[in-house]
């Protein structure tokens, strides 16, 4: 699914800047609060496979965690971020950064 596709909605009532060619596969809950700019070529993606040797990749359930993107945030280009995060306001996602826990709101 393409972010900037799903989220036109979302730009429109809270403000939301979500630049071309971010990705989000969201299997379970994806949420941005408000007043976010997510730059170009962003990958955000709420699951993962699971990992056990003695089962295909293929075969195996996936695993979910909510992403929840706070209000004031700015995601920079090429970012990942990963199931499980909770990223509080006004927090700032470096460029080439990957993300996959919950941020302390002093970072």
């Amino acid at each position: 699914m393409i972010l900037y596709k799903l989220c036109n909605k979302l730009k429109r009532k809270r403000r939301n800047n979500i630049f071309k060619k971010s990705i989000s596969c969201s299997h379970n809950d994806f949420k941005i609060v408000g007043n976010t700019v997510i730059a170009g070529q962003c990958y955000i993606i709420d699951m993962d496979h699971g990992m056990r040797k003695e089962e295909l990749i293929s075969k195996q359930d996936n695993s979910a965690k909510a992403v929840i993107i706070g209000n004031d945030v700015w995601i920079g280009a090429n970012a990942t971020i990963l199931k499980g995060p909770l990223i509080h306001d006004g927090a700032v996602i470096a460029v080439h950064n990957a993300e996959s826990r919950k941020q302390n709101e002093e970072n």
